[in-house]
């Protein structure tokens, strides 16, 4: 074979390692920047997550990100779906609800069927807490990761996102005890209107007292349950009682 001949051959064999080269250089650096791009997009569907309670739960990345999207939009989705059974079903118009005219009129001067209540009331509220505490929980979170295969990057990737879930889950919980005290107020209110049941009636809808001062004290705990309550249909009135 001529020089020349072998010569053009090299030439033209390094070009073409060369241009492979570039290729696959270029292929790569397009992925990397494929996955930030799509890291990106899913931190932001992510962040809006927190900000309400309306979720798409329409999958927009792909790949092993579409995986962590629809597991992270399934835990916000459970989240919202516990809180929105807290608060309709077990929220505070329970509370003001036993404090009626009609319900006082109904079940005192002993309040056995409402103390129960409020003592279902409460097992519910701390039985859905702990249902929202297992969706961010060590135990069930390693199970999903494993349900689903993620890597190890993606598997971090969730777990970051669920922190930040188990975060706003764990301040939640916390608050809730001052649902509890809301209770406990509660209870005292109708402990109160049992151990002074001699001195008050329900007259055309209203709880009459016939002492002043057992008036404002009622008042008084009834505004630490609900400060707006209706004057009218909560907070009863004073007048002399034939007893």
């Amino acid at each position: 074979m001529p020089k020349s001949l072998a010569k053009g051959l090299m030439v033209t064999a390094v070009v073409v390692a060369a241009l492979i080269g570039l290729a696959i250089v270029s292929f790569f650096i397009y992925m990397v920047a494929s996955d930030l791009k799509t890291e990106e997009q899913l931190n932001n569907i992510v962040h809006d997550l927190s900000l309400t309670d309306k979720i798409d739960m329409t999958i927009q990345t792909t790949g092993d990100y579409a995986t962590v999207e629809k597991l992270i939009k399934n835990d916000y989705q459970d989240f919202y779906d516990l809180i929105d059974k807290l608060e309709q079903e077990y929220g505070n118009p329970v509370l003001i609800g036993c404090l009626s005219v009609s319900n006082i009129a109904s079940d005192g001067p002993t309040f056995e069927k409402t103390k129960a209540d409020l003592e279902t009331l409460k097992a519910a509220r701390e039985k859905i807490n702990n249902e929202m505490l297992d969706i961010v929980s060590d135990k069930v979170v390693a199970q999903k990761i494993d349900d689903y295969k993620l890597e190890d990057y993606y598997e971090e990737l969730y777990r970051d996102y669920i922190a930040d879930l188990k975060v706003l889950i764990t301040e939640l919980v916390k608050a809730d005890k001052d649902f509890n005290d809301l209770i406990d107020v509660v209870n005292e209110i109708l402990d109160f209107l049992k151990t002074e049941q001699n001195h008050w009636k329900i007259e055309n809808n209203h709880l009459i007292f016939d002492d002043e001062r057992l008036l404002q004290k009622y008042q008084w705990l009834v505004s630490k349950v609900c400060a707006d309550c209706n004057q009218e249909n909560f907070n009863g009135e004073s007048q002399e009682i034939e007893l």
